[in-house]
């Protein structure tokens, strides 16, 4: 972080906007806040004592995309177009043909754009690719993961057309992470559930194969009864890596105030950081494959790798 203060546009004030707000005013940046739903920017903005804006306008260093991930394509690239840098909660885009569309963008246009990866920064993240890459653990490597929670309250998590699913919304986190671990993915597999009623896989297990013969398998359950009765006790996103030369417990970290440590260099110099766009619209693709493999079309016919 190089302490220049920065005046920032926070575009969208749920759960994820809220946390990225009070972490940049603690470091001592100039925020405005937008939400469709003003009554949502105005409650932020009371709350913290910021400014809040009724559009886009105006003059600002950085935007800051929260929305629901159906609308990212559209307002990264109108922030882009603008000339603004901006960072873009996870996952990227809804869709990989979207994420692909809004990299070129931003390499064409020139602002500078990376992806609020939470999991992925503060130096675990990166040594432990170092320590993979030196053959640490021997290959194959197979990454475990499990990740519960409880039910969440935002319907859009549960509808495959605004959210995406457990697996796109939550799962991005970890296959983010292992294309940087890993490279390509070259297979994918999957099986998958919708309990909570959506139209969106909320519970499942997916397998993908990369390039050099590492392995992901991830499982996620959100609010299956078990977890919200108590009745079982799952390891709450717990993962490890494993290898015929070492196993070793690893779990991708949540800190966004190391996010934003690494993140805003980053935009300042117009670079990417360990975990870039590029991984980050992979890990997009590689869960419409694992959906499509696993056969997890709520409406036949639909081509939703467009």
């Amino acid at each position: 972080m190089t302490g220049t203060e920065k005046d920032i546009l926070i575009i969208g004030c749920g759960a994820a906007g809220t946390n990225h707000a009070q972490i940049l005013v603690r470091q001592g940046h100039r925020l405005s806040l937008h939400d469709e739903d003003a009554g949502q920017a105005q409650r932020l903005g009371t709350a913290m004592g910021l400014r809040v804006v009724a559009d886009c306008e105006g003059d600002y260093d950085l935007a800051v995309v929260a929305v629901p991930t159906r609308y990212h394509a559209e307002c990264i690239a109108g922030q882009l177009e603008r000339g603004r840098d901006v960072i873009s909660e996870k996952p990227l885009c809804l869709y990989p043909g979207e994420a692909e569309e809004v990299i070129n963008l931003a390499e064409s246009a020139g602002p500078n754009l990376c992806v609020a990866e939470s999991q992925g920064y503060g130096g675990i993240t990166q040594g432990m690719g170092t320590r993979l890459q030196i053959g640490e653990f021997g290959r194959p490597v197979l990454w475990r993961i499990n990740a519960m929670s409880p039910y969440r309250s935002q319907e859009w998590s549960y509808d495959i057309d605004i959210g995406g699913g457990a697996f796109l919304e939550g799962g991005v986190h970890m296959l983010t992470v292992a294309r940087a671990f890993f490279g390509e993915a070259v297979a994918w597999s999957g099986t998958f559930q919708s309990y909570q009623g959506g139209t969106g896989p909320d519970t499942g297990a997916l397998i993908i194969e990369y390039e050099q013969g590492d392995a992901v398998m991830l499982s996620i359950g959100w609010g299956t009864k078990g977890c919200q009765s108590g009745e079982c006790e799952p390891l709450v996103n717990a993962g490890g890596i494993i290898g015929p030369e070492k196993c070793e417990p690893f779990w991708t970290q949540d800190n966004h105030s190391d996010m934003w440590a690494e993140l805003l260099p980053a935009i300042e110099a117009g670079e990417q950081p360990y975990i870039t766009t590029q991984h980050a619209a992979g890990a997009v693709a590689d869960v419409w494959k694992c959906y499509a493999a696993g056969g997890y079309y709520p409406r036949q016919g639909e081509n939703h790798n467009d």
